[in-house]
């Protein structure tokens, strides 16, 4: 909406360019995820065994930490070892554990194998490359096809 109205008023002055800043907390790393992700990387990377180790600990502290912060803690040594794992913990709503209470549990586990989101997070992090650590998931995921193509038409509607 916000860029509908910025394109509007650009057309009805007579501008033929308008510069928004959309994408640029992905270009230069503006949201605190950009920031969180890698630092639990390199937190979980300093504890041996942390992929062996994960879901045990998870299943032991998760009834303890939900009573004081966000359950998805329980899961950090889970899914923070690699930056498509902590990626998805940091944007995931639920955790995979937590939503056997909503669906049927097999479905479910059988479902979030089949997309593997941790996995095609970490495919597309190294195709992409290292510069912009936390940027890499979001990228081609939200900017190109969804921001970028939406204030593209709108700017064209415009026109």
């Amino acid at each position: 909406m916000n860029t509908y109205f910025v394109a509007k008023v650009a057309a009805e002055t007579g501008l033929k360019v308008a510069i928004s800043g959309l994408g640029a907390d992905e270009i230069f790393g503006g949201y605190p995820t950009f920031r969180q992700v890698p630092r639990a990387v390199l937190a979980t990377r300093l504890i041996p065994f942390t992929s062996t180790i994960g879901p045990i600990v998870r299943k032991l502290t998760a009834p303890i930490i939900k009573h004081f912060t966000s359950p998805k803690y329980a899961s950090l040594f889970e899914y923070g070892g690699s930056l498509g794992g902590a990626y998805f913990l940091r944007r995931a709503l639920f955790m995979p554990w937590e939503t056997v209470d909503l669906l049927d549990g097999e479905i479910l586990k059988e479902g979030l194998q089949q997309l593997g989101i941790p996995e095609r997070l970490d495919e597309r992090i190294s195709a992409i490359g290292t510069h912009y650590p936390a940027s890499w998931p979001r990228d081609p995921g939200i900017l190109q096809p969804r921001l970028l193509r939406d204030t593209d038409w709108q700017a064209w509607l415009i026109r």
